[in-house]
């Protein structure tokens, strides 16, 4: 809002500045005084103005993406989630620490708790991208998809296995952890979260899936440390 005011109080006094230079009553030193100040402030306005289209249309974009995922979640009879209501989601379903800390208290990010076939599913899903610090994720992301389960200890994914290749191919990187699974979105899901922001449900049911599959065959072999888990 105040940059608009900024683009449109430029180029006004800009625009007005060089036509009273031009007035006949002005002298030649005025004349310079008055007309390179007004172009100045006329090309400030020049520049802003395409900078503050650029910005309405992003921010609507954005509205229509986060309105979508909201009804989505809604409809699955979610919540949305303010800080302390995410540390309580963590509490109850997550074995393990939170591994992105700074999420707790960032407002750029819209988180949703909710249901899926019976498993809790968290999302932290941010309509701009937000860039992590460190060098752990260099990248921008623009959605987490959390799904709980039993401890993992030693364990690691078959990349081979087609539940996780079809969860890389929506666009995430999987970790698994001993708190259960997370998928990653990072730079290149935002032209499909476009397209259809509720995509991203596709990918909390694979992850559920998943995780289903590895809890059970946790459950019927102890892997070796490190060794990959084949699923059955």
């Amino acid at each position: 809002m105040v940059l608009s005011l900024v683009a449109l109080g430029s180029g006004a006094l800009g625009s007005l500045g060089v036509l009273g230079a031009y007035s006949p009553d002005v002298s030649a030193d005025e004349f310079n005084r008055i007309l390179y100040p007004s172009l100045g402030a006329l090309g400030l306005g020049v520049v802003l103005v395409p900078l503050v289209v650029w910005m309405v249309r992003t921010a609507k974009r954005e509205a229509a993406r986060l309105e979508a995922f909201i009804a989505e979640v809604q409809g699955r009879g979610g919540q949305t989630l303010s800080g302390p209501q995410l540390a309580q989601w963590l509490t109850r379903y997550w074995a393990a620490d939170y591994p992105h800390q700074s999420l707790l208290s960032s407002p750029e990010v819209y988180r949703a708790a909710f249901s899926f076939d019976g498993a809790p599913v968290l999302v932290d899903l941010t309509p701009s991208g937000y860039h992590m610090s460190g060098n752990q994720f260099p990248d921008l992301w623009w959605a987490h998809v959390v799904v709980p389960g039993r401890p993992h200890s030693g364990v690691r994914i078959n990349p081979e296995h087609p539940d996780v290749q079809r969860i890389q191919a929506l666009g995430y990187e999987l970790e698994l952890g001993t708190g259960g699974l997370i998928a990653r979105g990072n730079k290149t899901i935002e032209p499909a979260l476009d397209r259809q922001p509720i995509g991203i449900m596709d990918t909390a049911a694979e992850l559920v899936r998943l995780t289903r599959a590895i809890e059970a065959e946790t459950a019927r072999v102890a892997p070796a440390s490190g060794a990959p888990l084949t699923l059955s």
